[in-house]
């Protein structure tokens, strides 16, 4: 009801992917991509501040696995995938003013390996191993700012940022035999 012009989302997606043989029958490969922007409008309405503040969103996601046949009983893939999602000049809007917006950058990585062993008609081995890492950055426009906070109005910058986040998950391996008898 208060903006001062009516908010137009814009929003772009595409990717694609790709995928077939290395060695005949043997070694195979696929990698795809996603790639997702977005604009959204925050109106800005306190006392301070009176204006539509654009929301950029960027999101890019990777993925590439390669598996490979040794022979007929043994099988390995292995899979890389990434994500970067970046939100730009989130909490503006209401009472918070342009200046007290945060932008957050995630990135996060997974690296997976399979192993599959047939050791006889009843019996199958598999092994996995996974590693993950994920962060998180939280950046302001103006790190010199001062946090002004009110019933009226919020601005300045927020108390906390900049910061940034790591998240390392330890490698995990899984073996687990399946017999049938």
């Amino acid at each position: 009801a208060f903006a001062t012009r009516k908010a137009a989302v814009r929003q772009k997606q595409g990717g694609g992917g790709l995928g077939g043989p290395i060695i005949k029958d043997r070694t195979h490969f696929f990698g795809s991509v996603e790639l997702t922007r977005r604009v959204t409008v925050a109106v800005v309405n306190n006392p301070l501040e009176h204006q539509d503040v654009e929301q950029p969103f960027t999101n890019n996601n990777w993925l590439v696995k390669v598996t490979h046949q040794f022979n007929e009983a043994n099988r390995v893939a292995v899979r890389f995938s990434a994500d970067h999602p970046l939100q730009k000049k989130q909490n503006a809007g209401g009472l918070n003013t342009s200046e007290y917006a945060i932008d957050y950058l995630t990135k996060s990585y997974d690296y997976v390996g399979n192993w599959t062993a047939i050791l006889s008609n009843r019996a199958l081995n598999e092994l996995r191993f996974q590693y993950s890492s994920a962060g998180i950055e939280i950046k302001v426009d103006k790190t010199a700012a001062f946090p002004i906070n009110r019933t009226s109005a919020n601005s300045g910058k927020q108390a906390a940022p900049p910061q940034a986040s790591p998240e390392l998950s330890r490698p995990t391996v899984h073996t687990c035999e399946h017999n049938d008898g």
